[in-house]
């Protein structure tokens, strides 16, 4: 439906962008004719690269390489196709207000086409996110752990993000827990989750231990996934020994709450998924007891622009300090309340021992 005007004001989005498209378009026209009335003291190829620039509204440089690579395409010289695109070019004299119109016309419907395709992005990415991340996990009954995962969007209309959870049993009985972040918005980030997360849930199935879990990960972004890189921690507990086995990559460390008193682990050294092919994932071993509690989230959660990392982690320990009643609870309280202004997605894991 063609959008149109209420009260004065724009009842389509589009519009402001059409308005602006009209102004770089009449812009680009004045500086055209511009060009034409100095055609005299300037080469073909310098009026030619001038026409391209008022029709593409690019750069003299990428003018020139439009201008290159459509000479190659035609077997022509640069200066031969150059000739043919000024002849082809209105007279100064005339008002191109035909050139003008189909311009506007076309990018009218260059917008419509982008709008739809995000569109449709937009919404493969929300589906795909929803599907592995939901935004409540009910409590996981899980052998000596109480497990609650929430995913919290960044607000509606925004890109979607690619931070992710996960929690599994695996075969033994030792429970995985993930939280992982893949840098960057929108569909490509998403997929990159993906990836990653049922990429390190087959991995898991080996027995593997966490740090070789990320490694492999790692090596996988690397030489698979080239542009994909992002952050993760992976742990995995023993219900038999109370200790959990975690490694992480480039990602906030766990903050651990015993007795009321909440304090971040002390992190092994890991640099982010897909920087490096060769790094070196430490690990560490914490040992836990019967009513600690375990949060596990993604910068998401707390980060501000006003604030440093120290003082956002300050915060969230002080939140941290007063556990509910159930896991499920605890975990409603932290998302609801701990606050972010930096429009990104957050996903948290929160674990009480048994």
């Amino acid at each position: 439906m063609r959008p149109t005007r209420k009260g004065g004001a724009l009842d389509h989005p589009g519009d402001a962008a059409v308005m602006r498209l009209q102004a770089l378009v009449a812009r680009q026209r004045g500086e055209l004719d511009g060009l034409r009335s100095l055609a005299a003291g300037r080469s073909e190829f310098d009026l030619a690269r001038g026409i391209i620039m008022g029709q593409l509204g690019c750069s003299p440089d990428e003018a020139r390489r439009q201008l290159e690579r459509m000479a190659s395409r035609a077997e022509l010289s640069a200066s031969e196709l150059a000739a043919q695109i000024t002849k082809q070019a209105p007279p100064a004299a005339e008002p191109s207000t035909g050139w003008y119109k189909r311009s506007l016309a076309a990018a009218r419907e260059q917008l419509a086409d982008t709008e739809e395709r995000a569109a449709e992005e937009h919404y493969l990415a929300l589906r795909l996110q929803q599907a592995i991340t939901p935004r409540t996990a009910e409590p996981l009954a899980a052998d000596g752990l109480d497990i609650a995962a929430r995913h919290r969007p960044s607000g509606p209309g925004k890109l979607v993000s690619g931070d992710w959870y996960d929690t599994v049993q695996l075969p033994g009985g030792v429970i995985l827990l993930v939280v992982g972040d893949i840098a960057g918005h929108g569909l490509d980030a998403v997929t990159g989750m993906v990836a990653m997360r049922n990429g390190l849930r087959g991995l898991a199935a080996t027995g593997a231990r966490p740090a070789t879990l990320l490694g492999w990960l790692n090596t996988a972004a690397c030489h698979f996934s080239p542009g994909v890189m992002g952050t993760a921690i992976c742990g995995q507990f023993d219900p038999d020994t109370k200790s959990l086995k975690w490694a992480r990559a480039g990602h906030l460390p766990p903050v651990l709450v015993r007795d009321g008193q909440p304090r971040i682990l002390e992190p092994p050294p890991g640099i982010m998924l897909g920087a490096d092919p060769d790094v070196a994932l430490g690990e560490a071993i914490t040992p836990l007891k019967s009513g600690d509690a375990l949060l596990l989230f993604t910068d998401g959660l707390i980060e501000r622009r006003d604030q440093s990392i120290d003082q956002a982690l300050d915060e969230l320990l002080q939140r941290a300090r007063q556990p509910a009643e159930s896991i499920s609870r605890y975990a409603d309280e932290l998302i609801d309340h701990t606050s972010s202004d930096t429009d990104d997605d957050a996903c948290l894991l929160a674990v009480r021992v048994r």
